[in-house]
């Protein structure tokens, strides 16, 4: 299993957000070691429009996402701001 965790956060990291089935199909496992994968990695639940319910993403690449985000108007980015939802479900 621990290879798998570590194919998941390869994974996870390529992808930016994925849902566990997405990652059950592309790695050909059953969905319950998806949800281990994502359990052990410590995903976290985020929502992006148009891609349903069950999508996750690795913590260090939300912040660095938030990093890259600038508001309007903003002069620097605004890193660390924003929240998180359910981890690992």
């Amino acid at each position: 299993m621990a290879l798998m965790i570590e194919v998941g956060r390869s994974y996870w990291r390529h992808a930016g957000f994925a849902g566990k089935a997405d990652f059950a199909q592309w790695a050909g496992v059953p969905q319950r070691d998806a949800r281990t994968v994502v359990l052990a990695l410590k995903l976290t639940r985020v929502t992006v429009d148009g891609f349903g319910d069950e999508v996750y993403a690795l913590p260090e690449v939300l912040d660095t996402a938030r990093c890259a985000l600038v508001p309007l108007g903003a002069a620097k980015p605004v890193c660390g701001s924003g929240t998180r939802r359910e981890t690992g479900r």
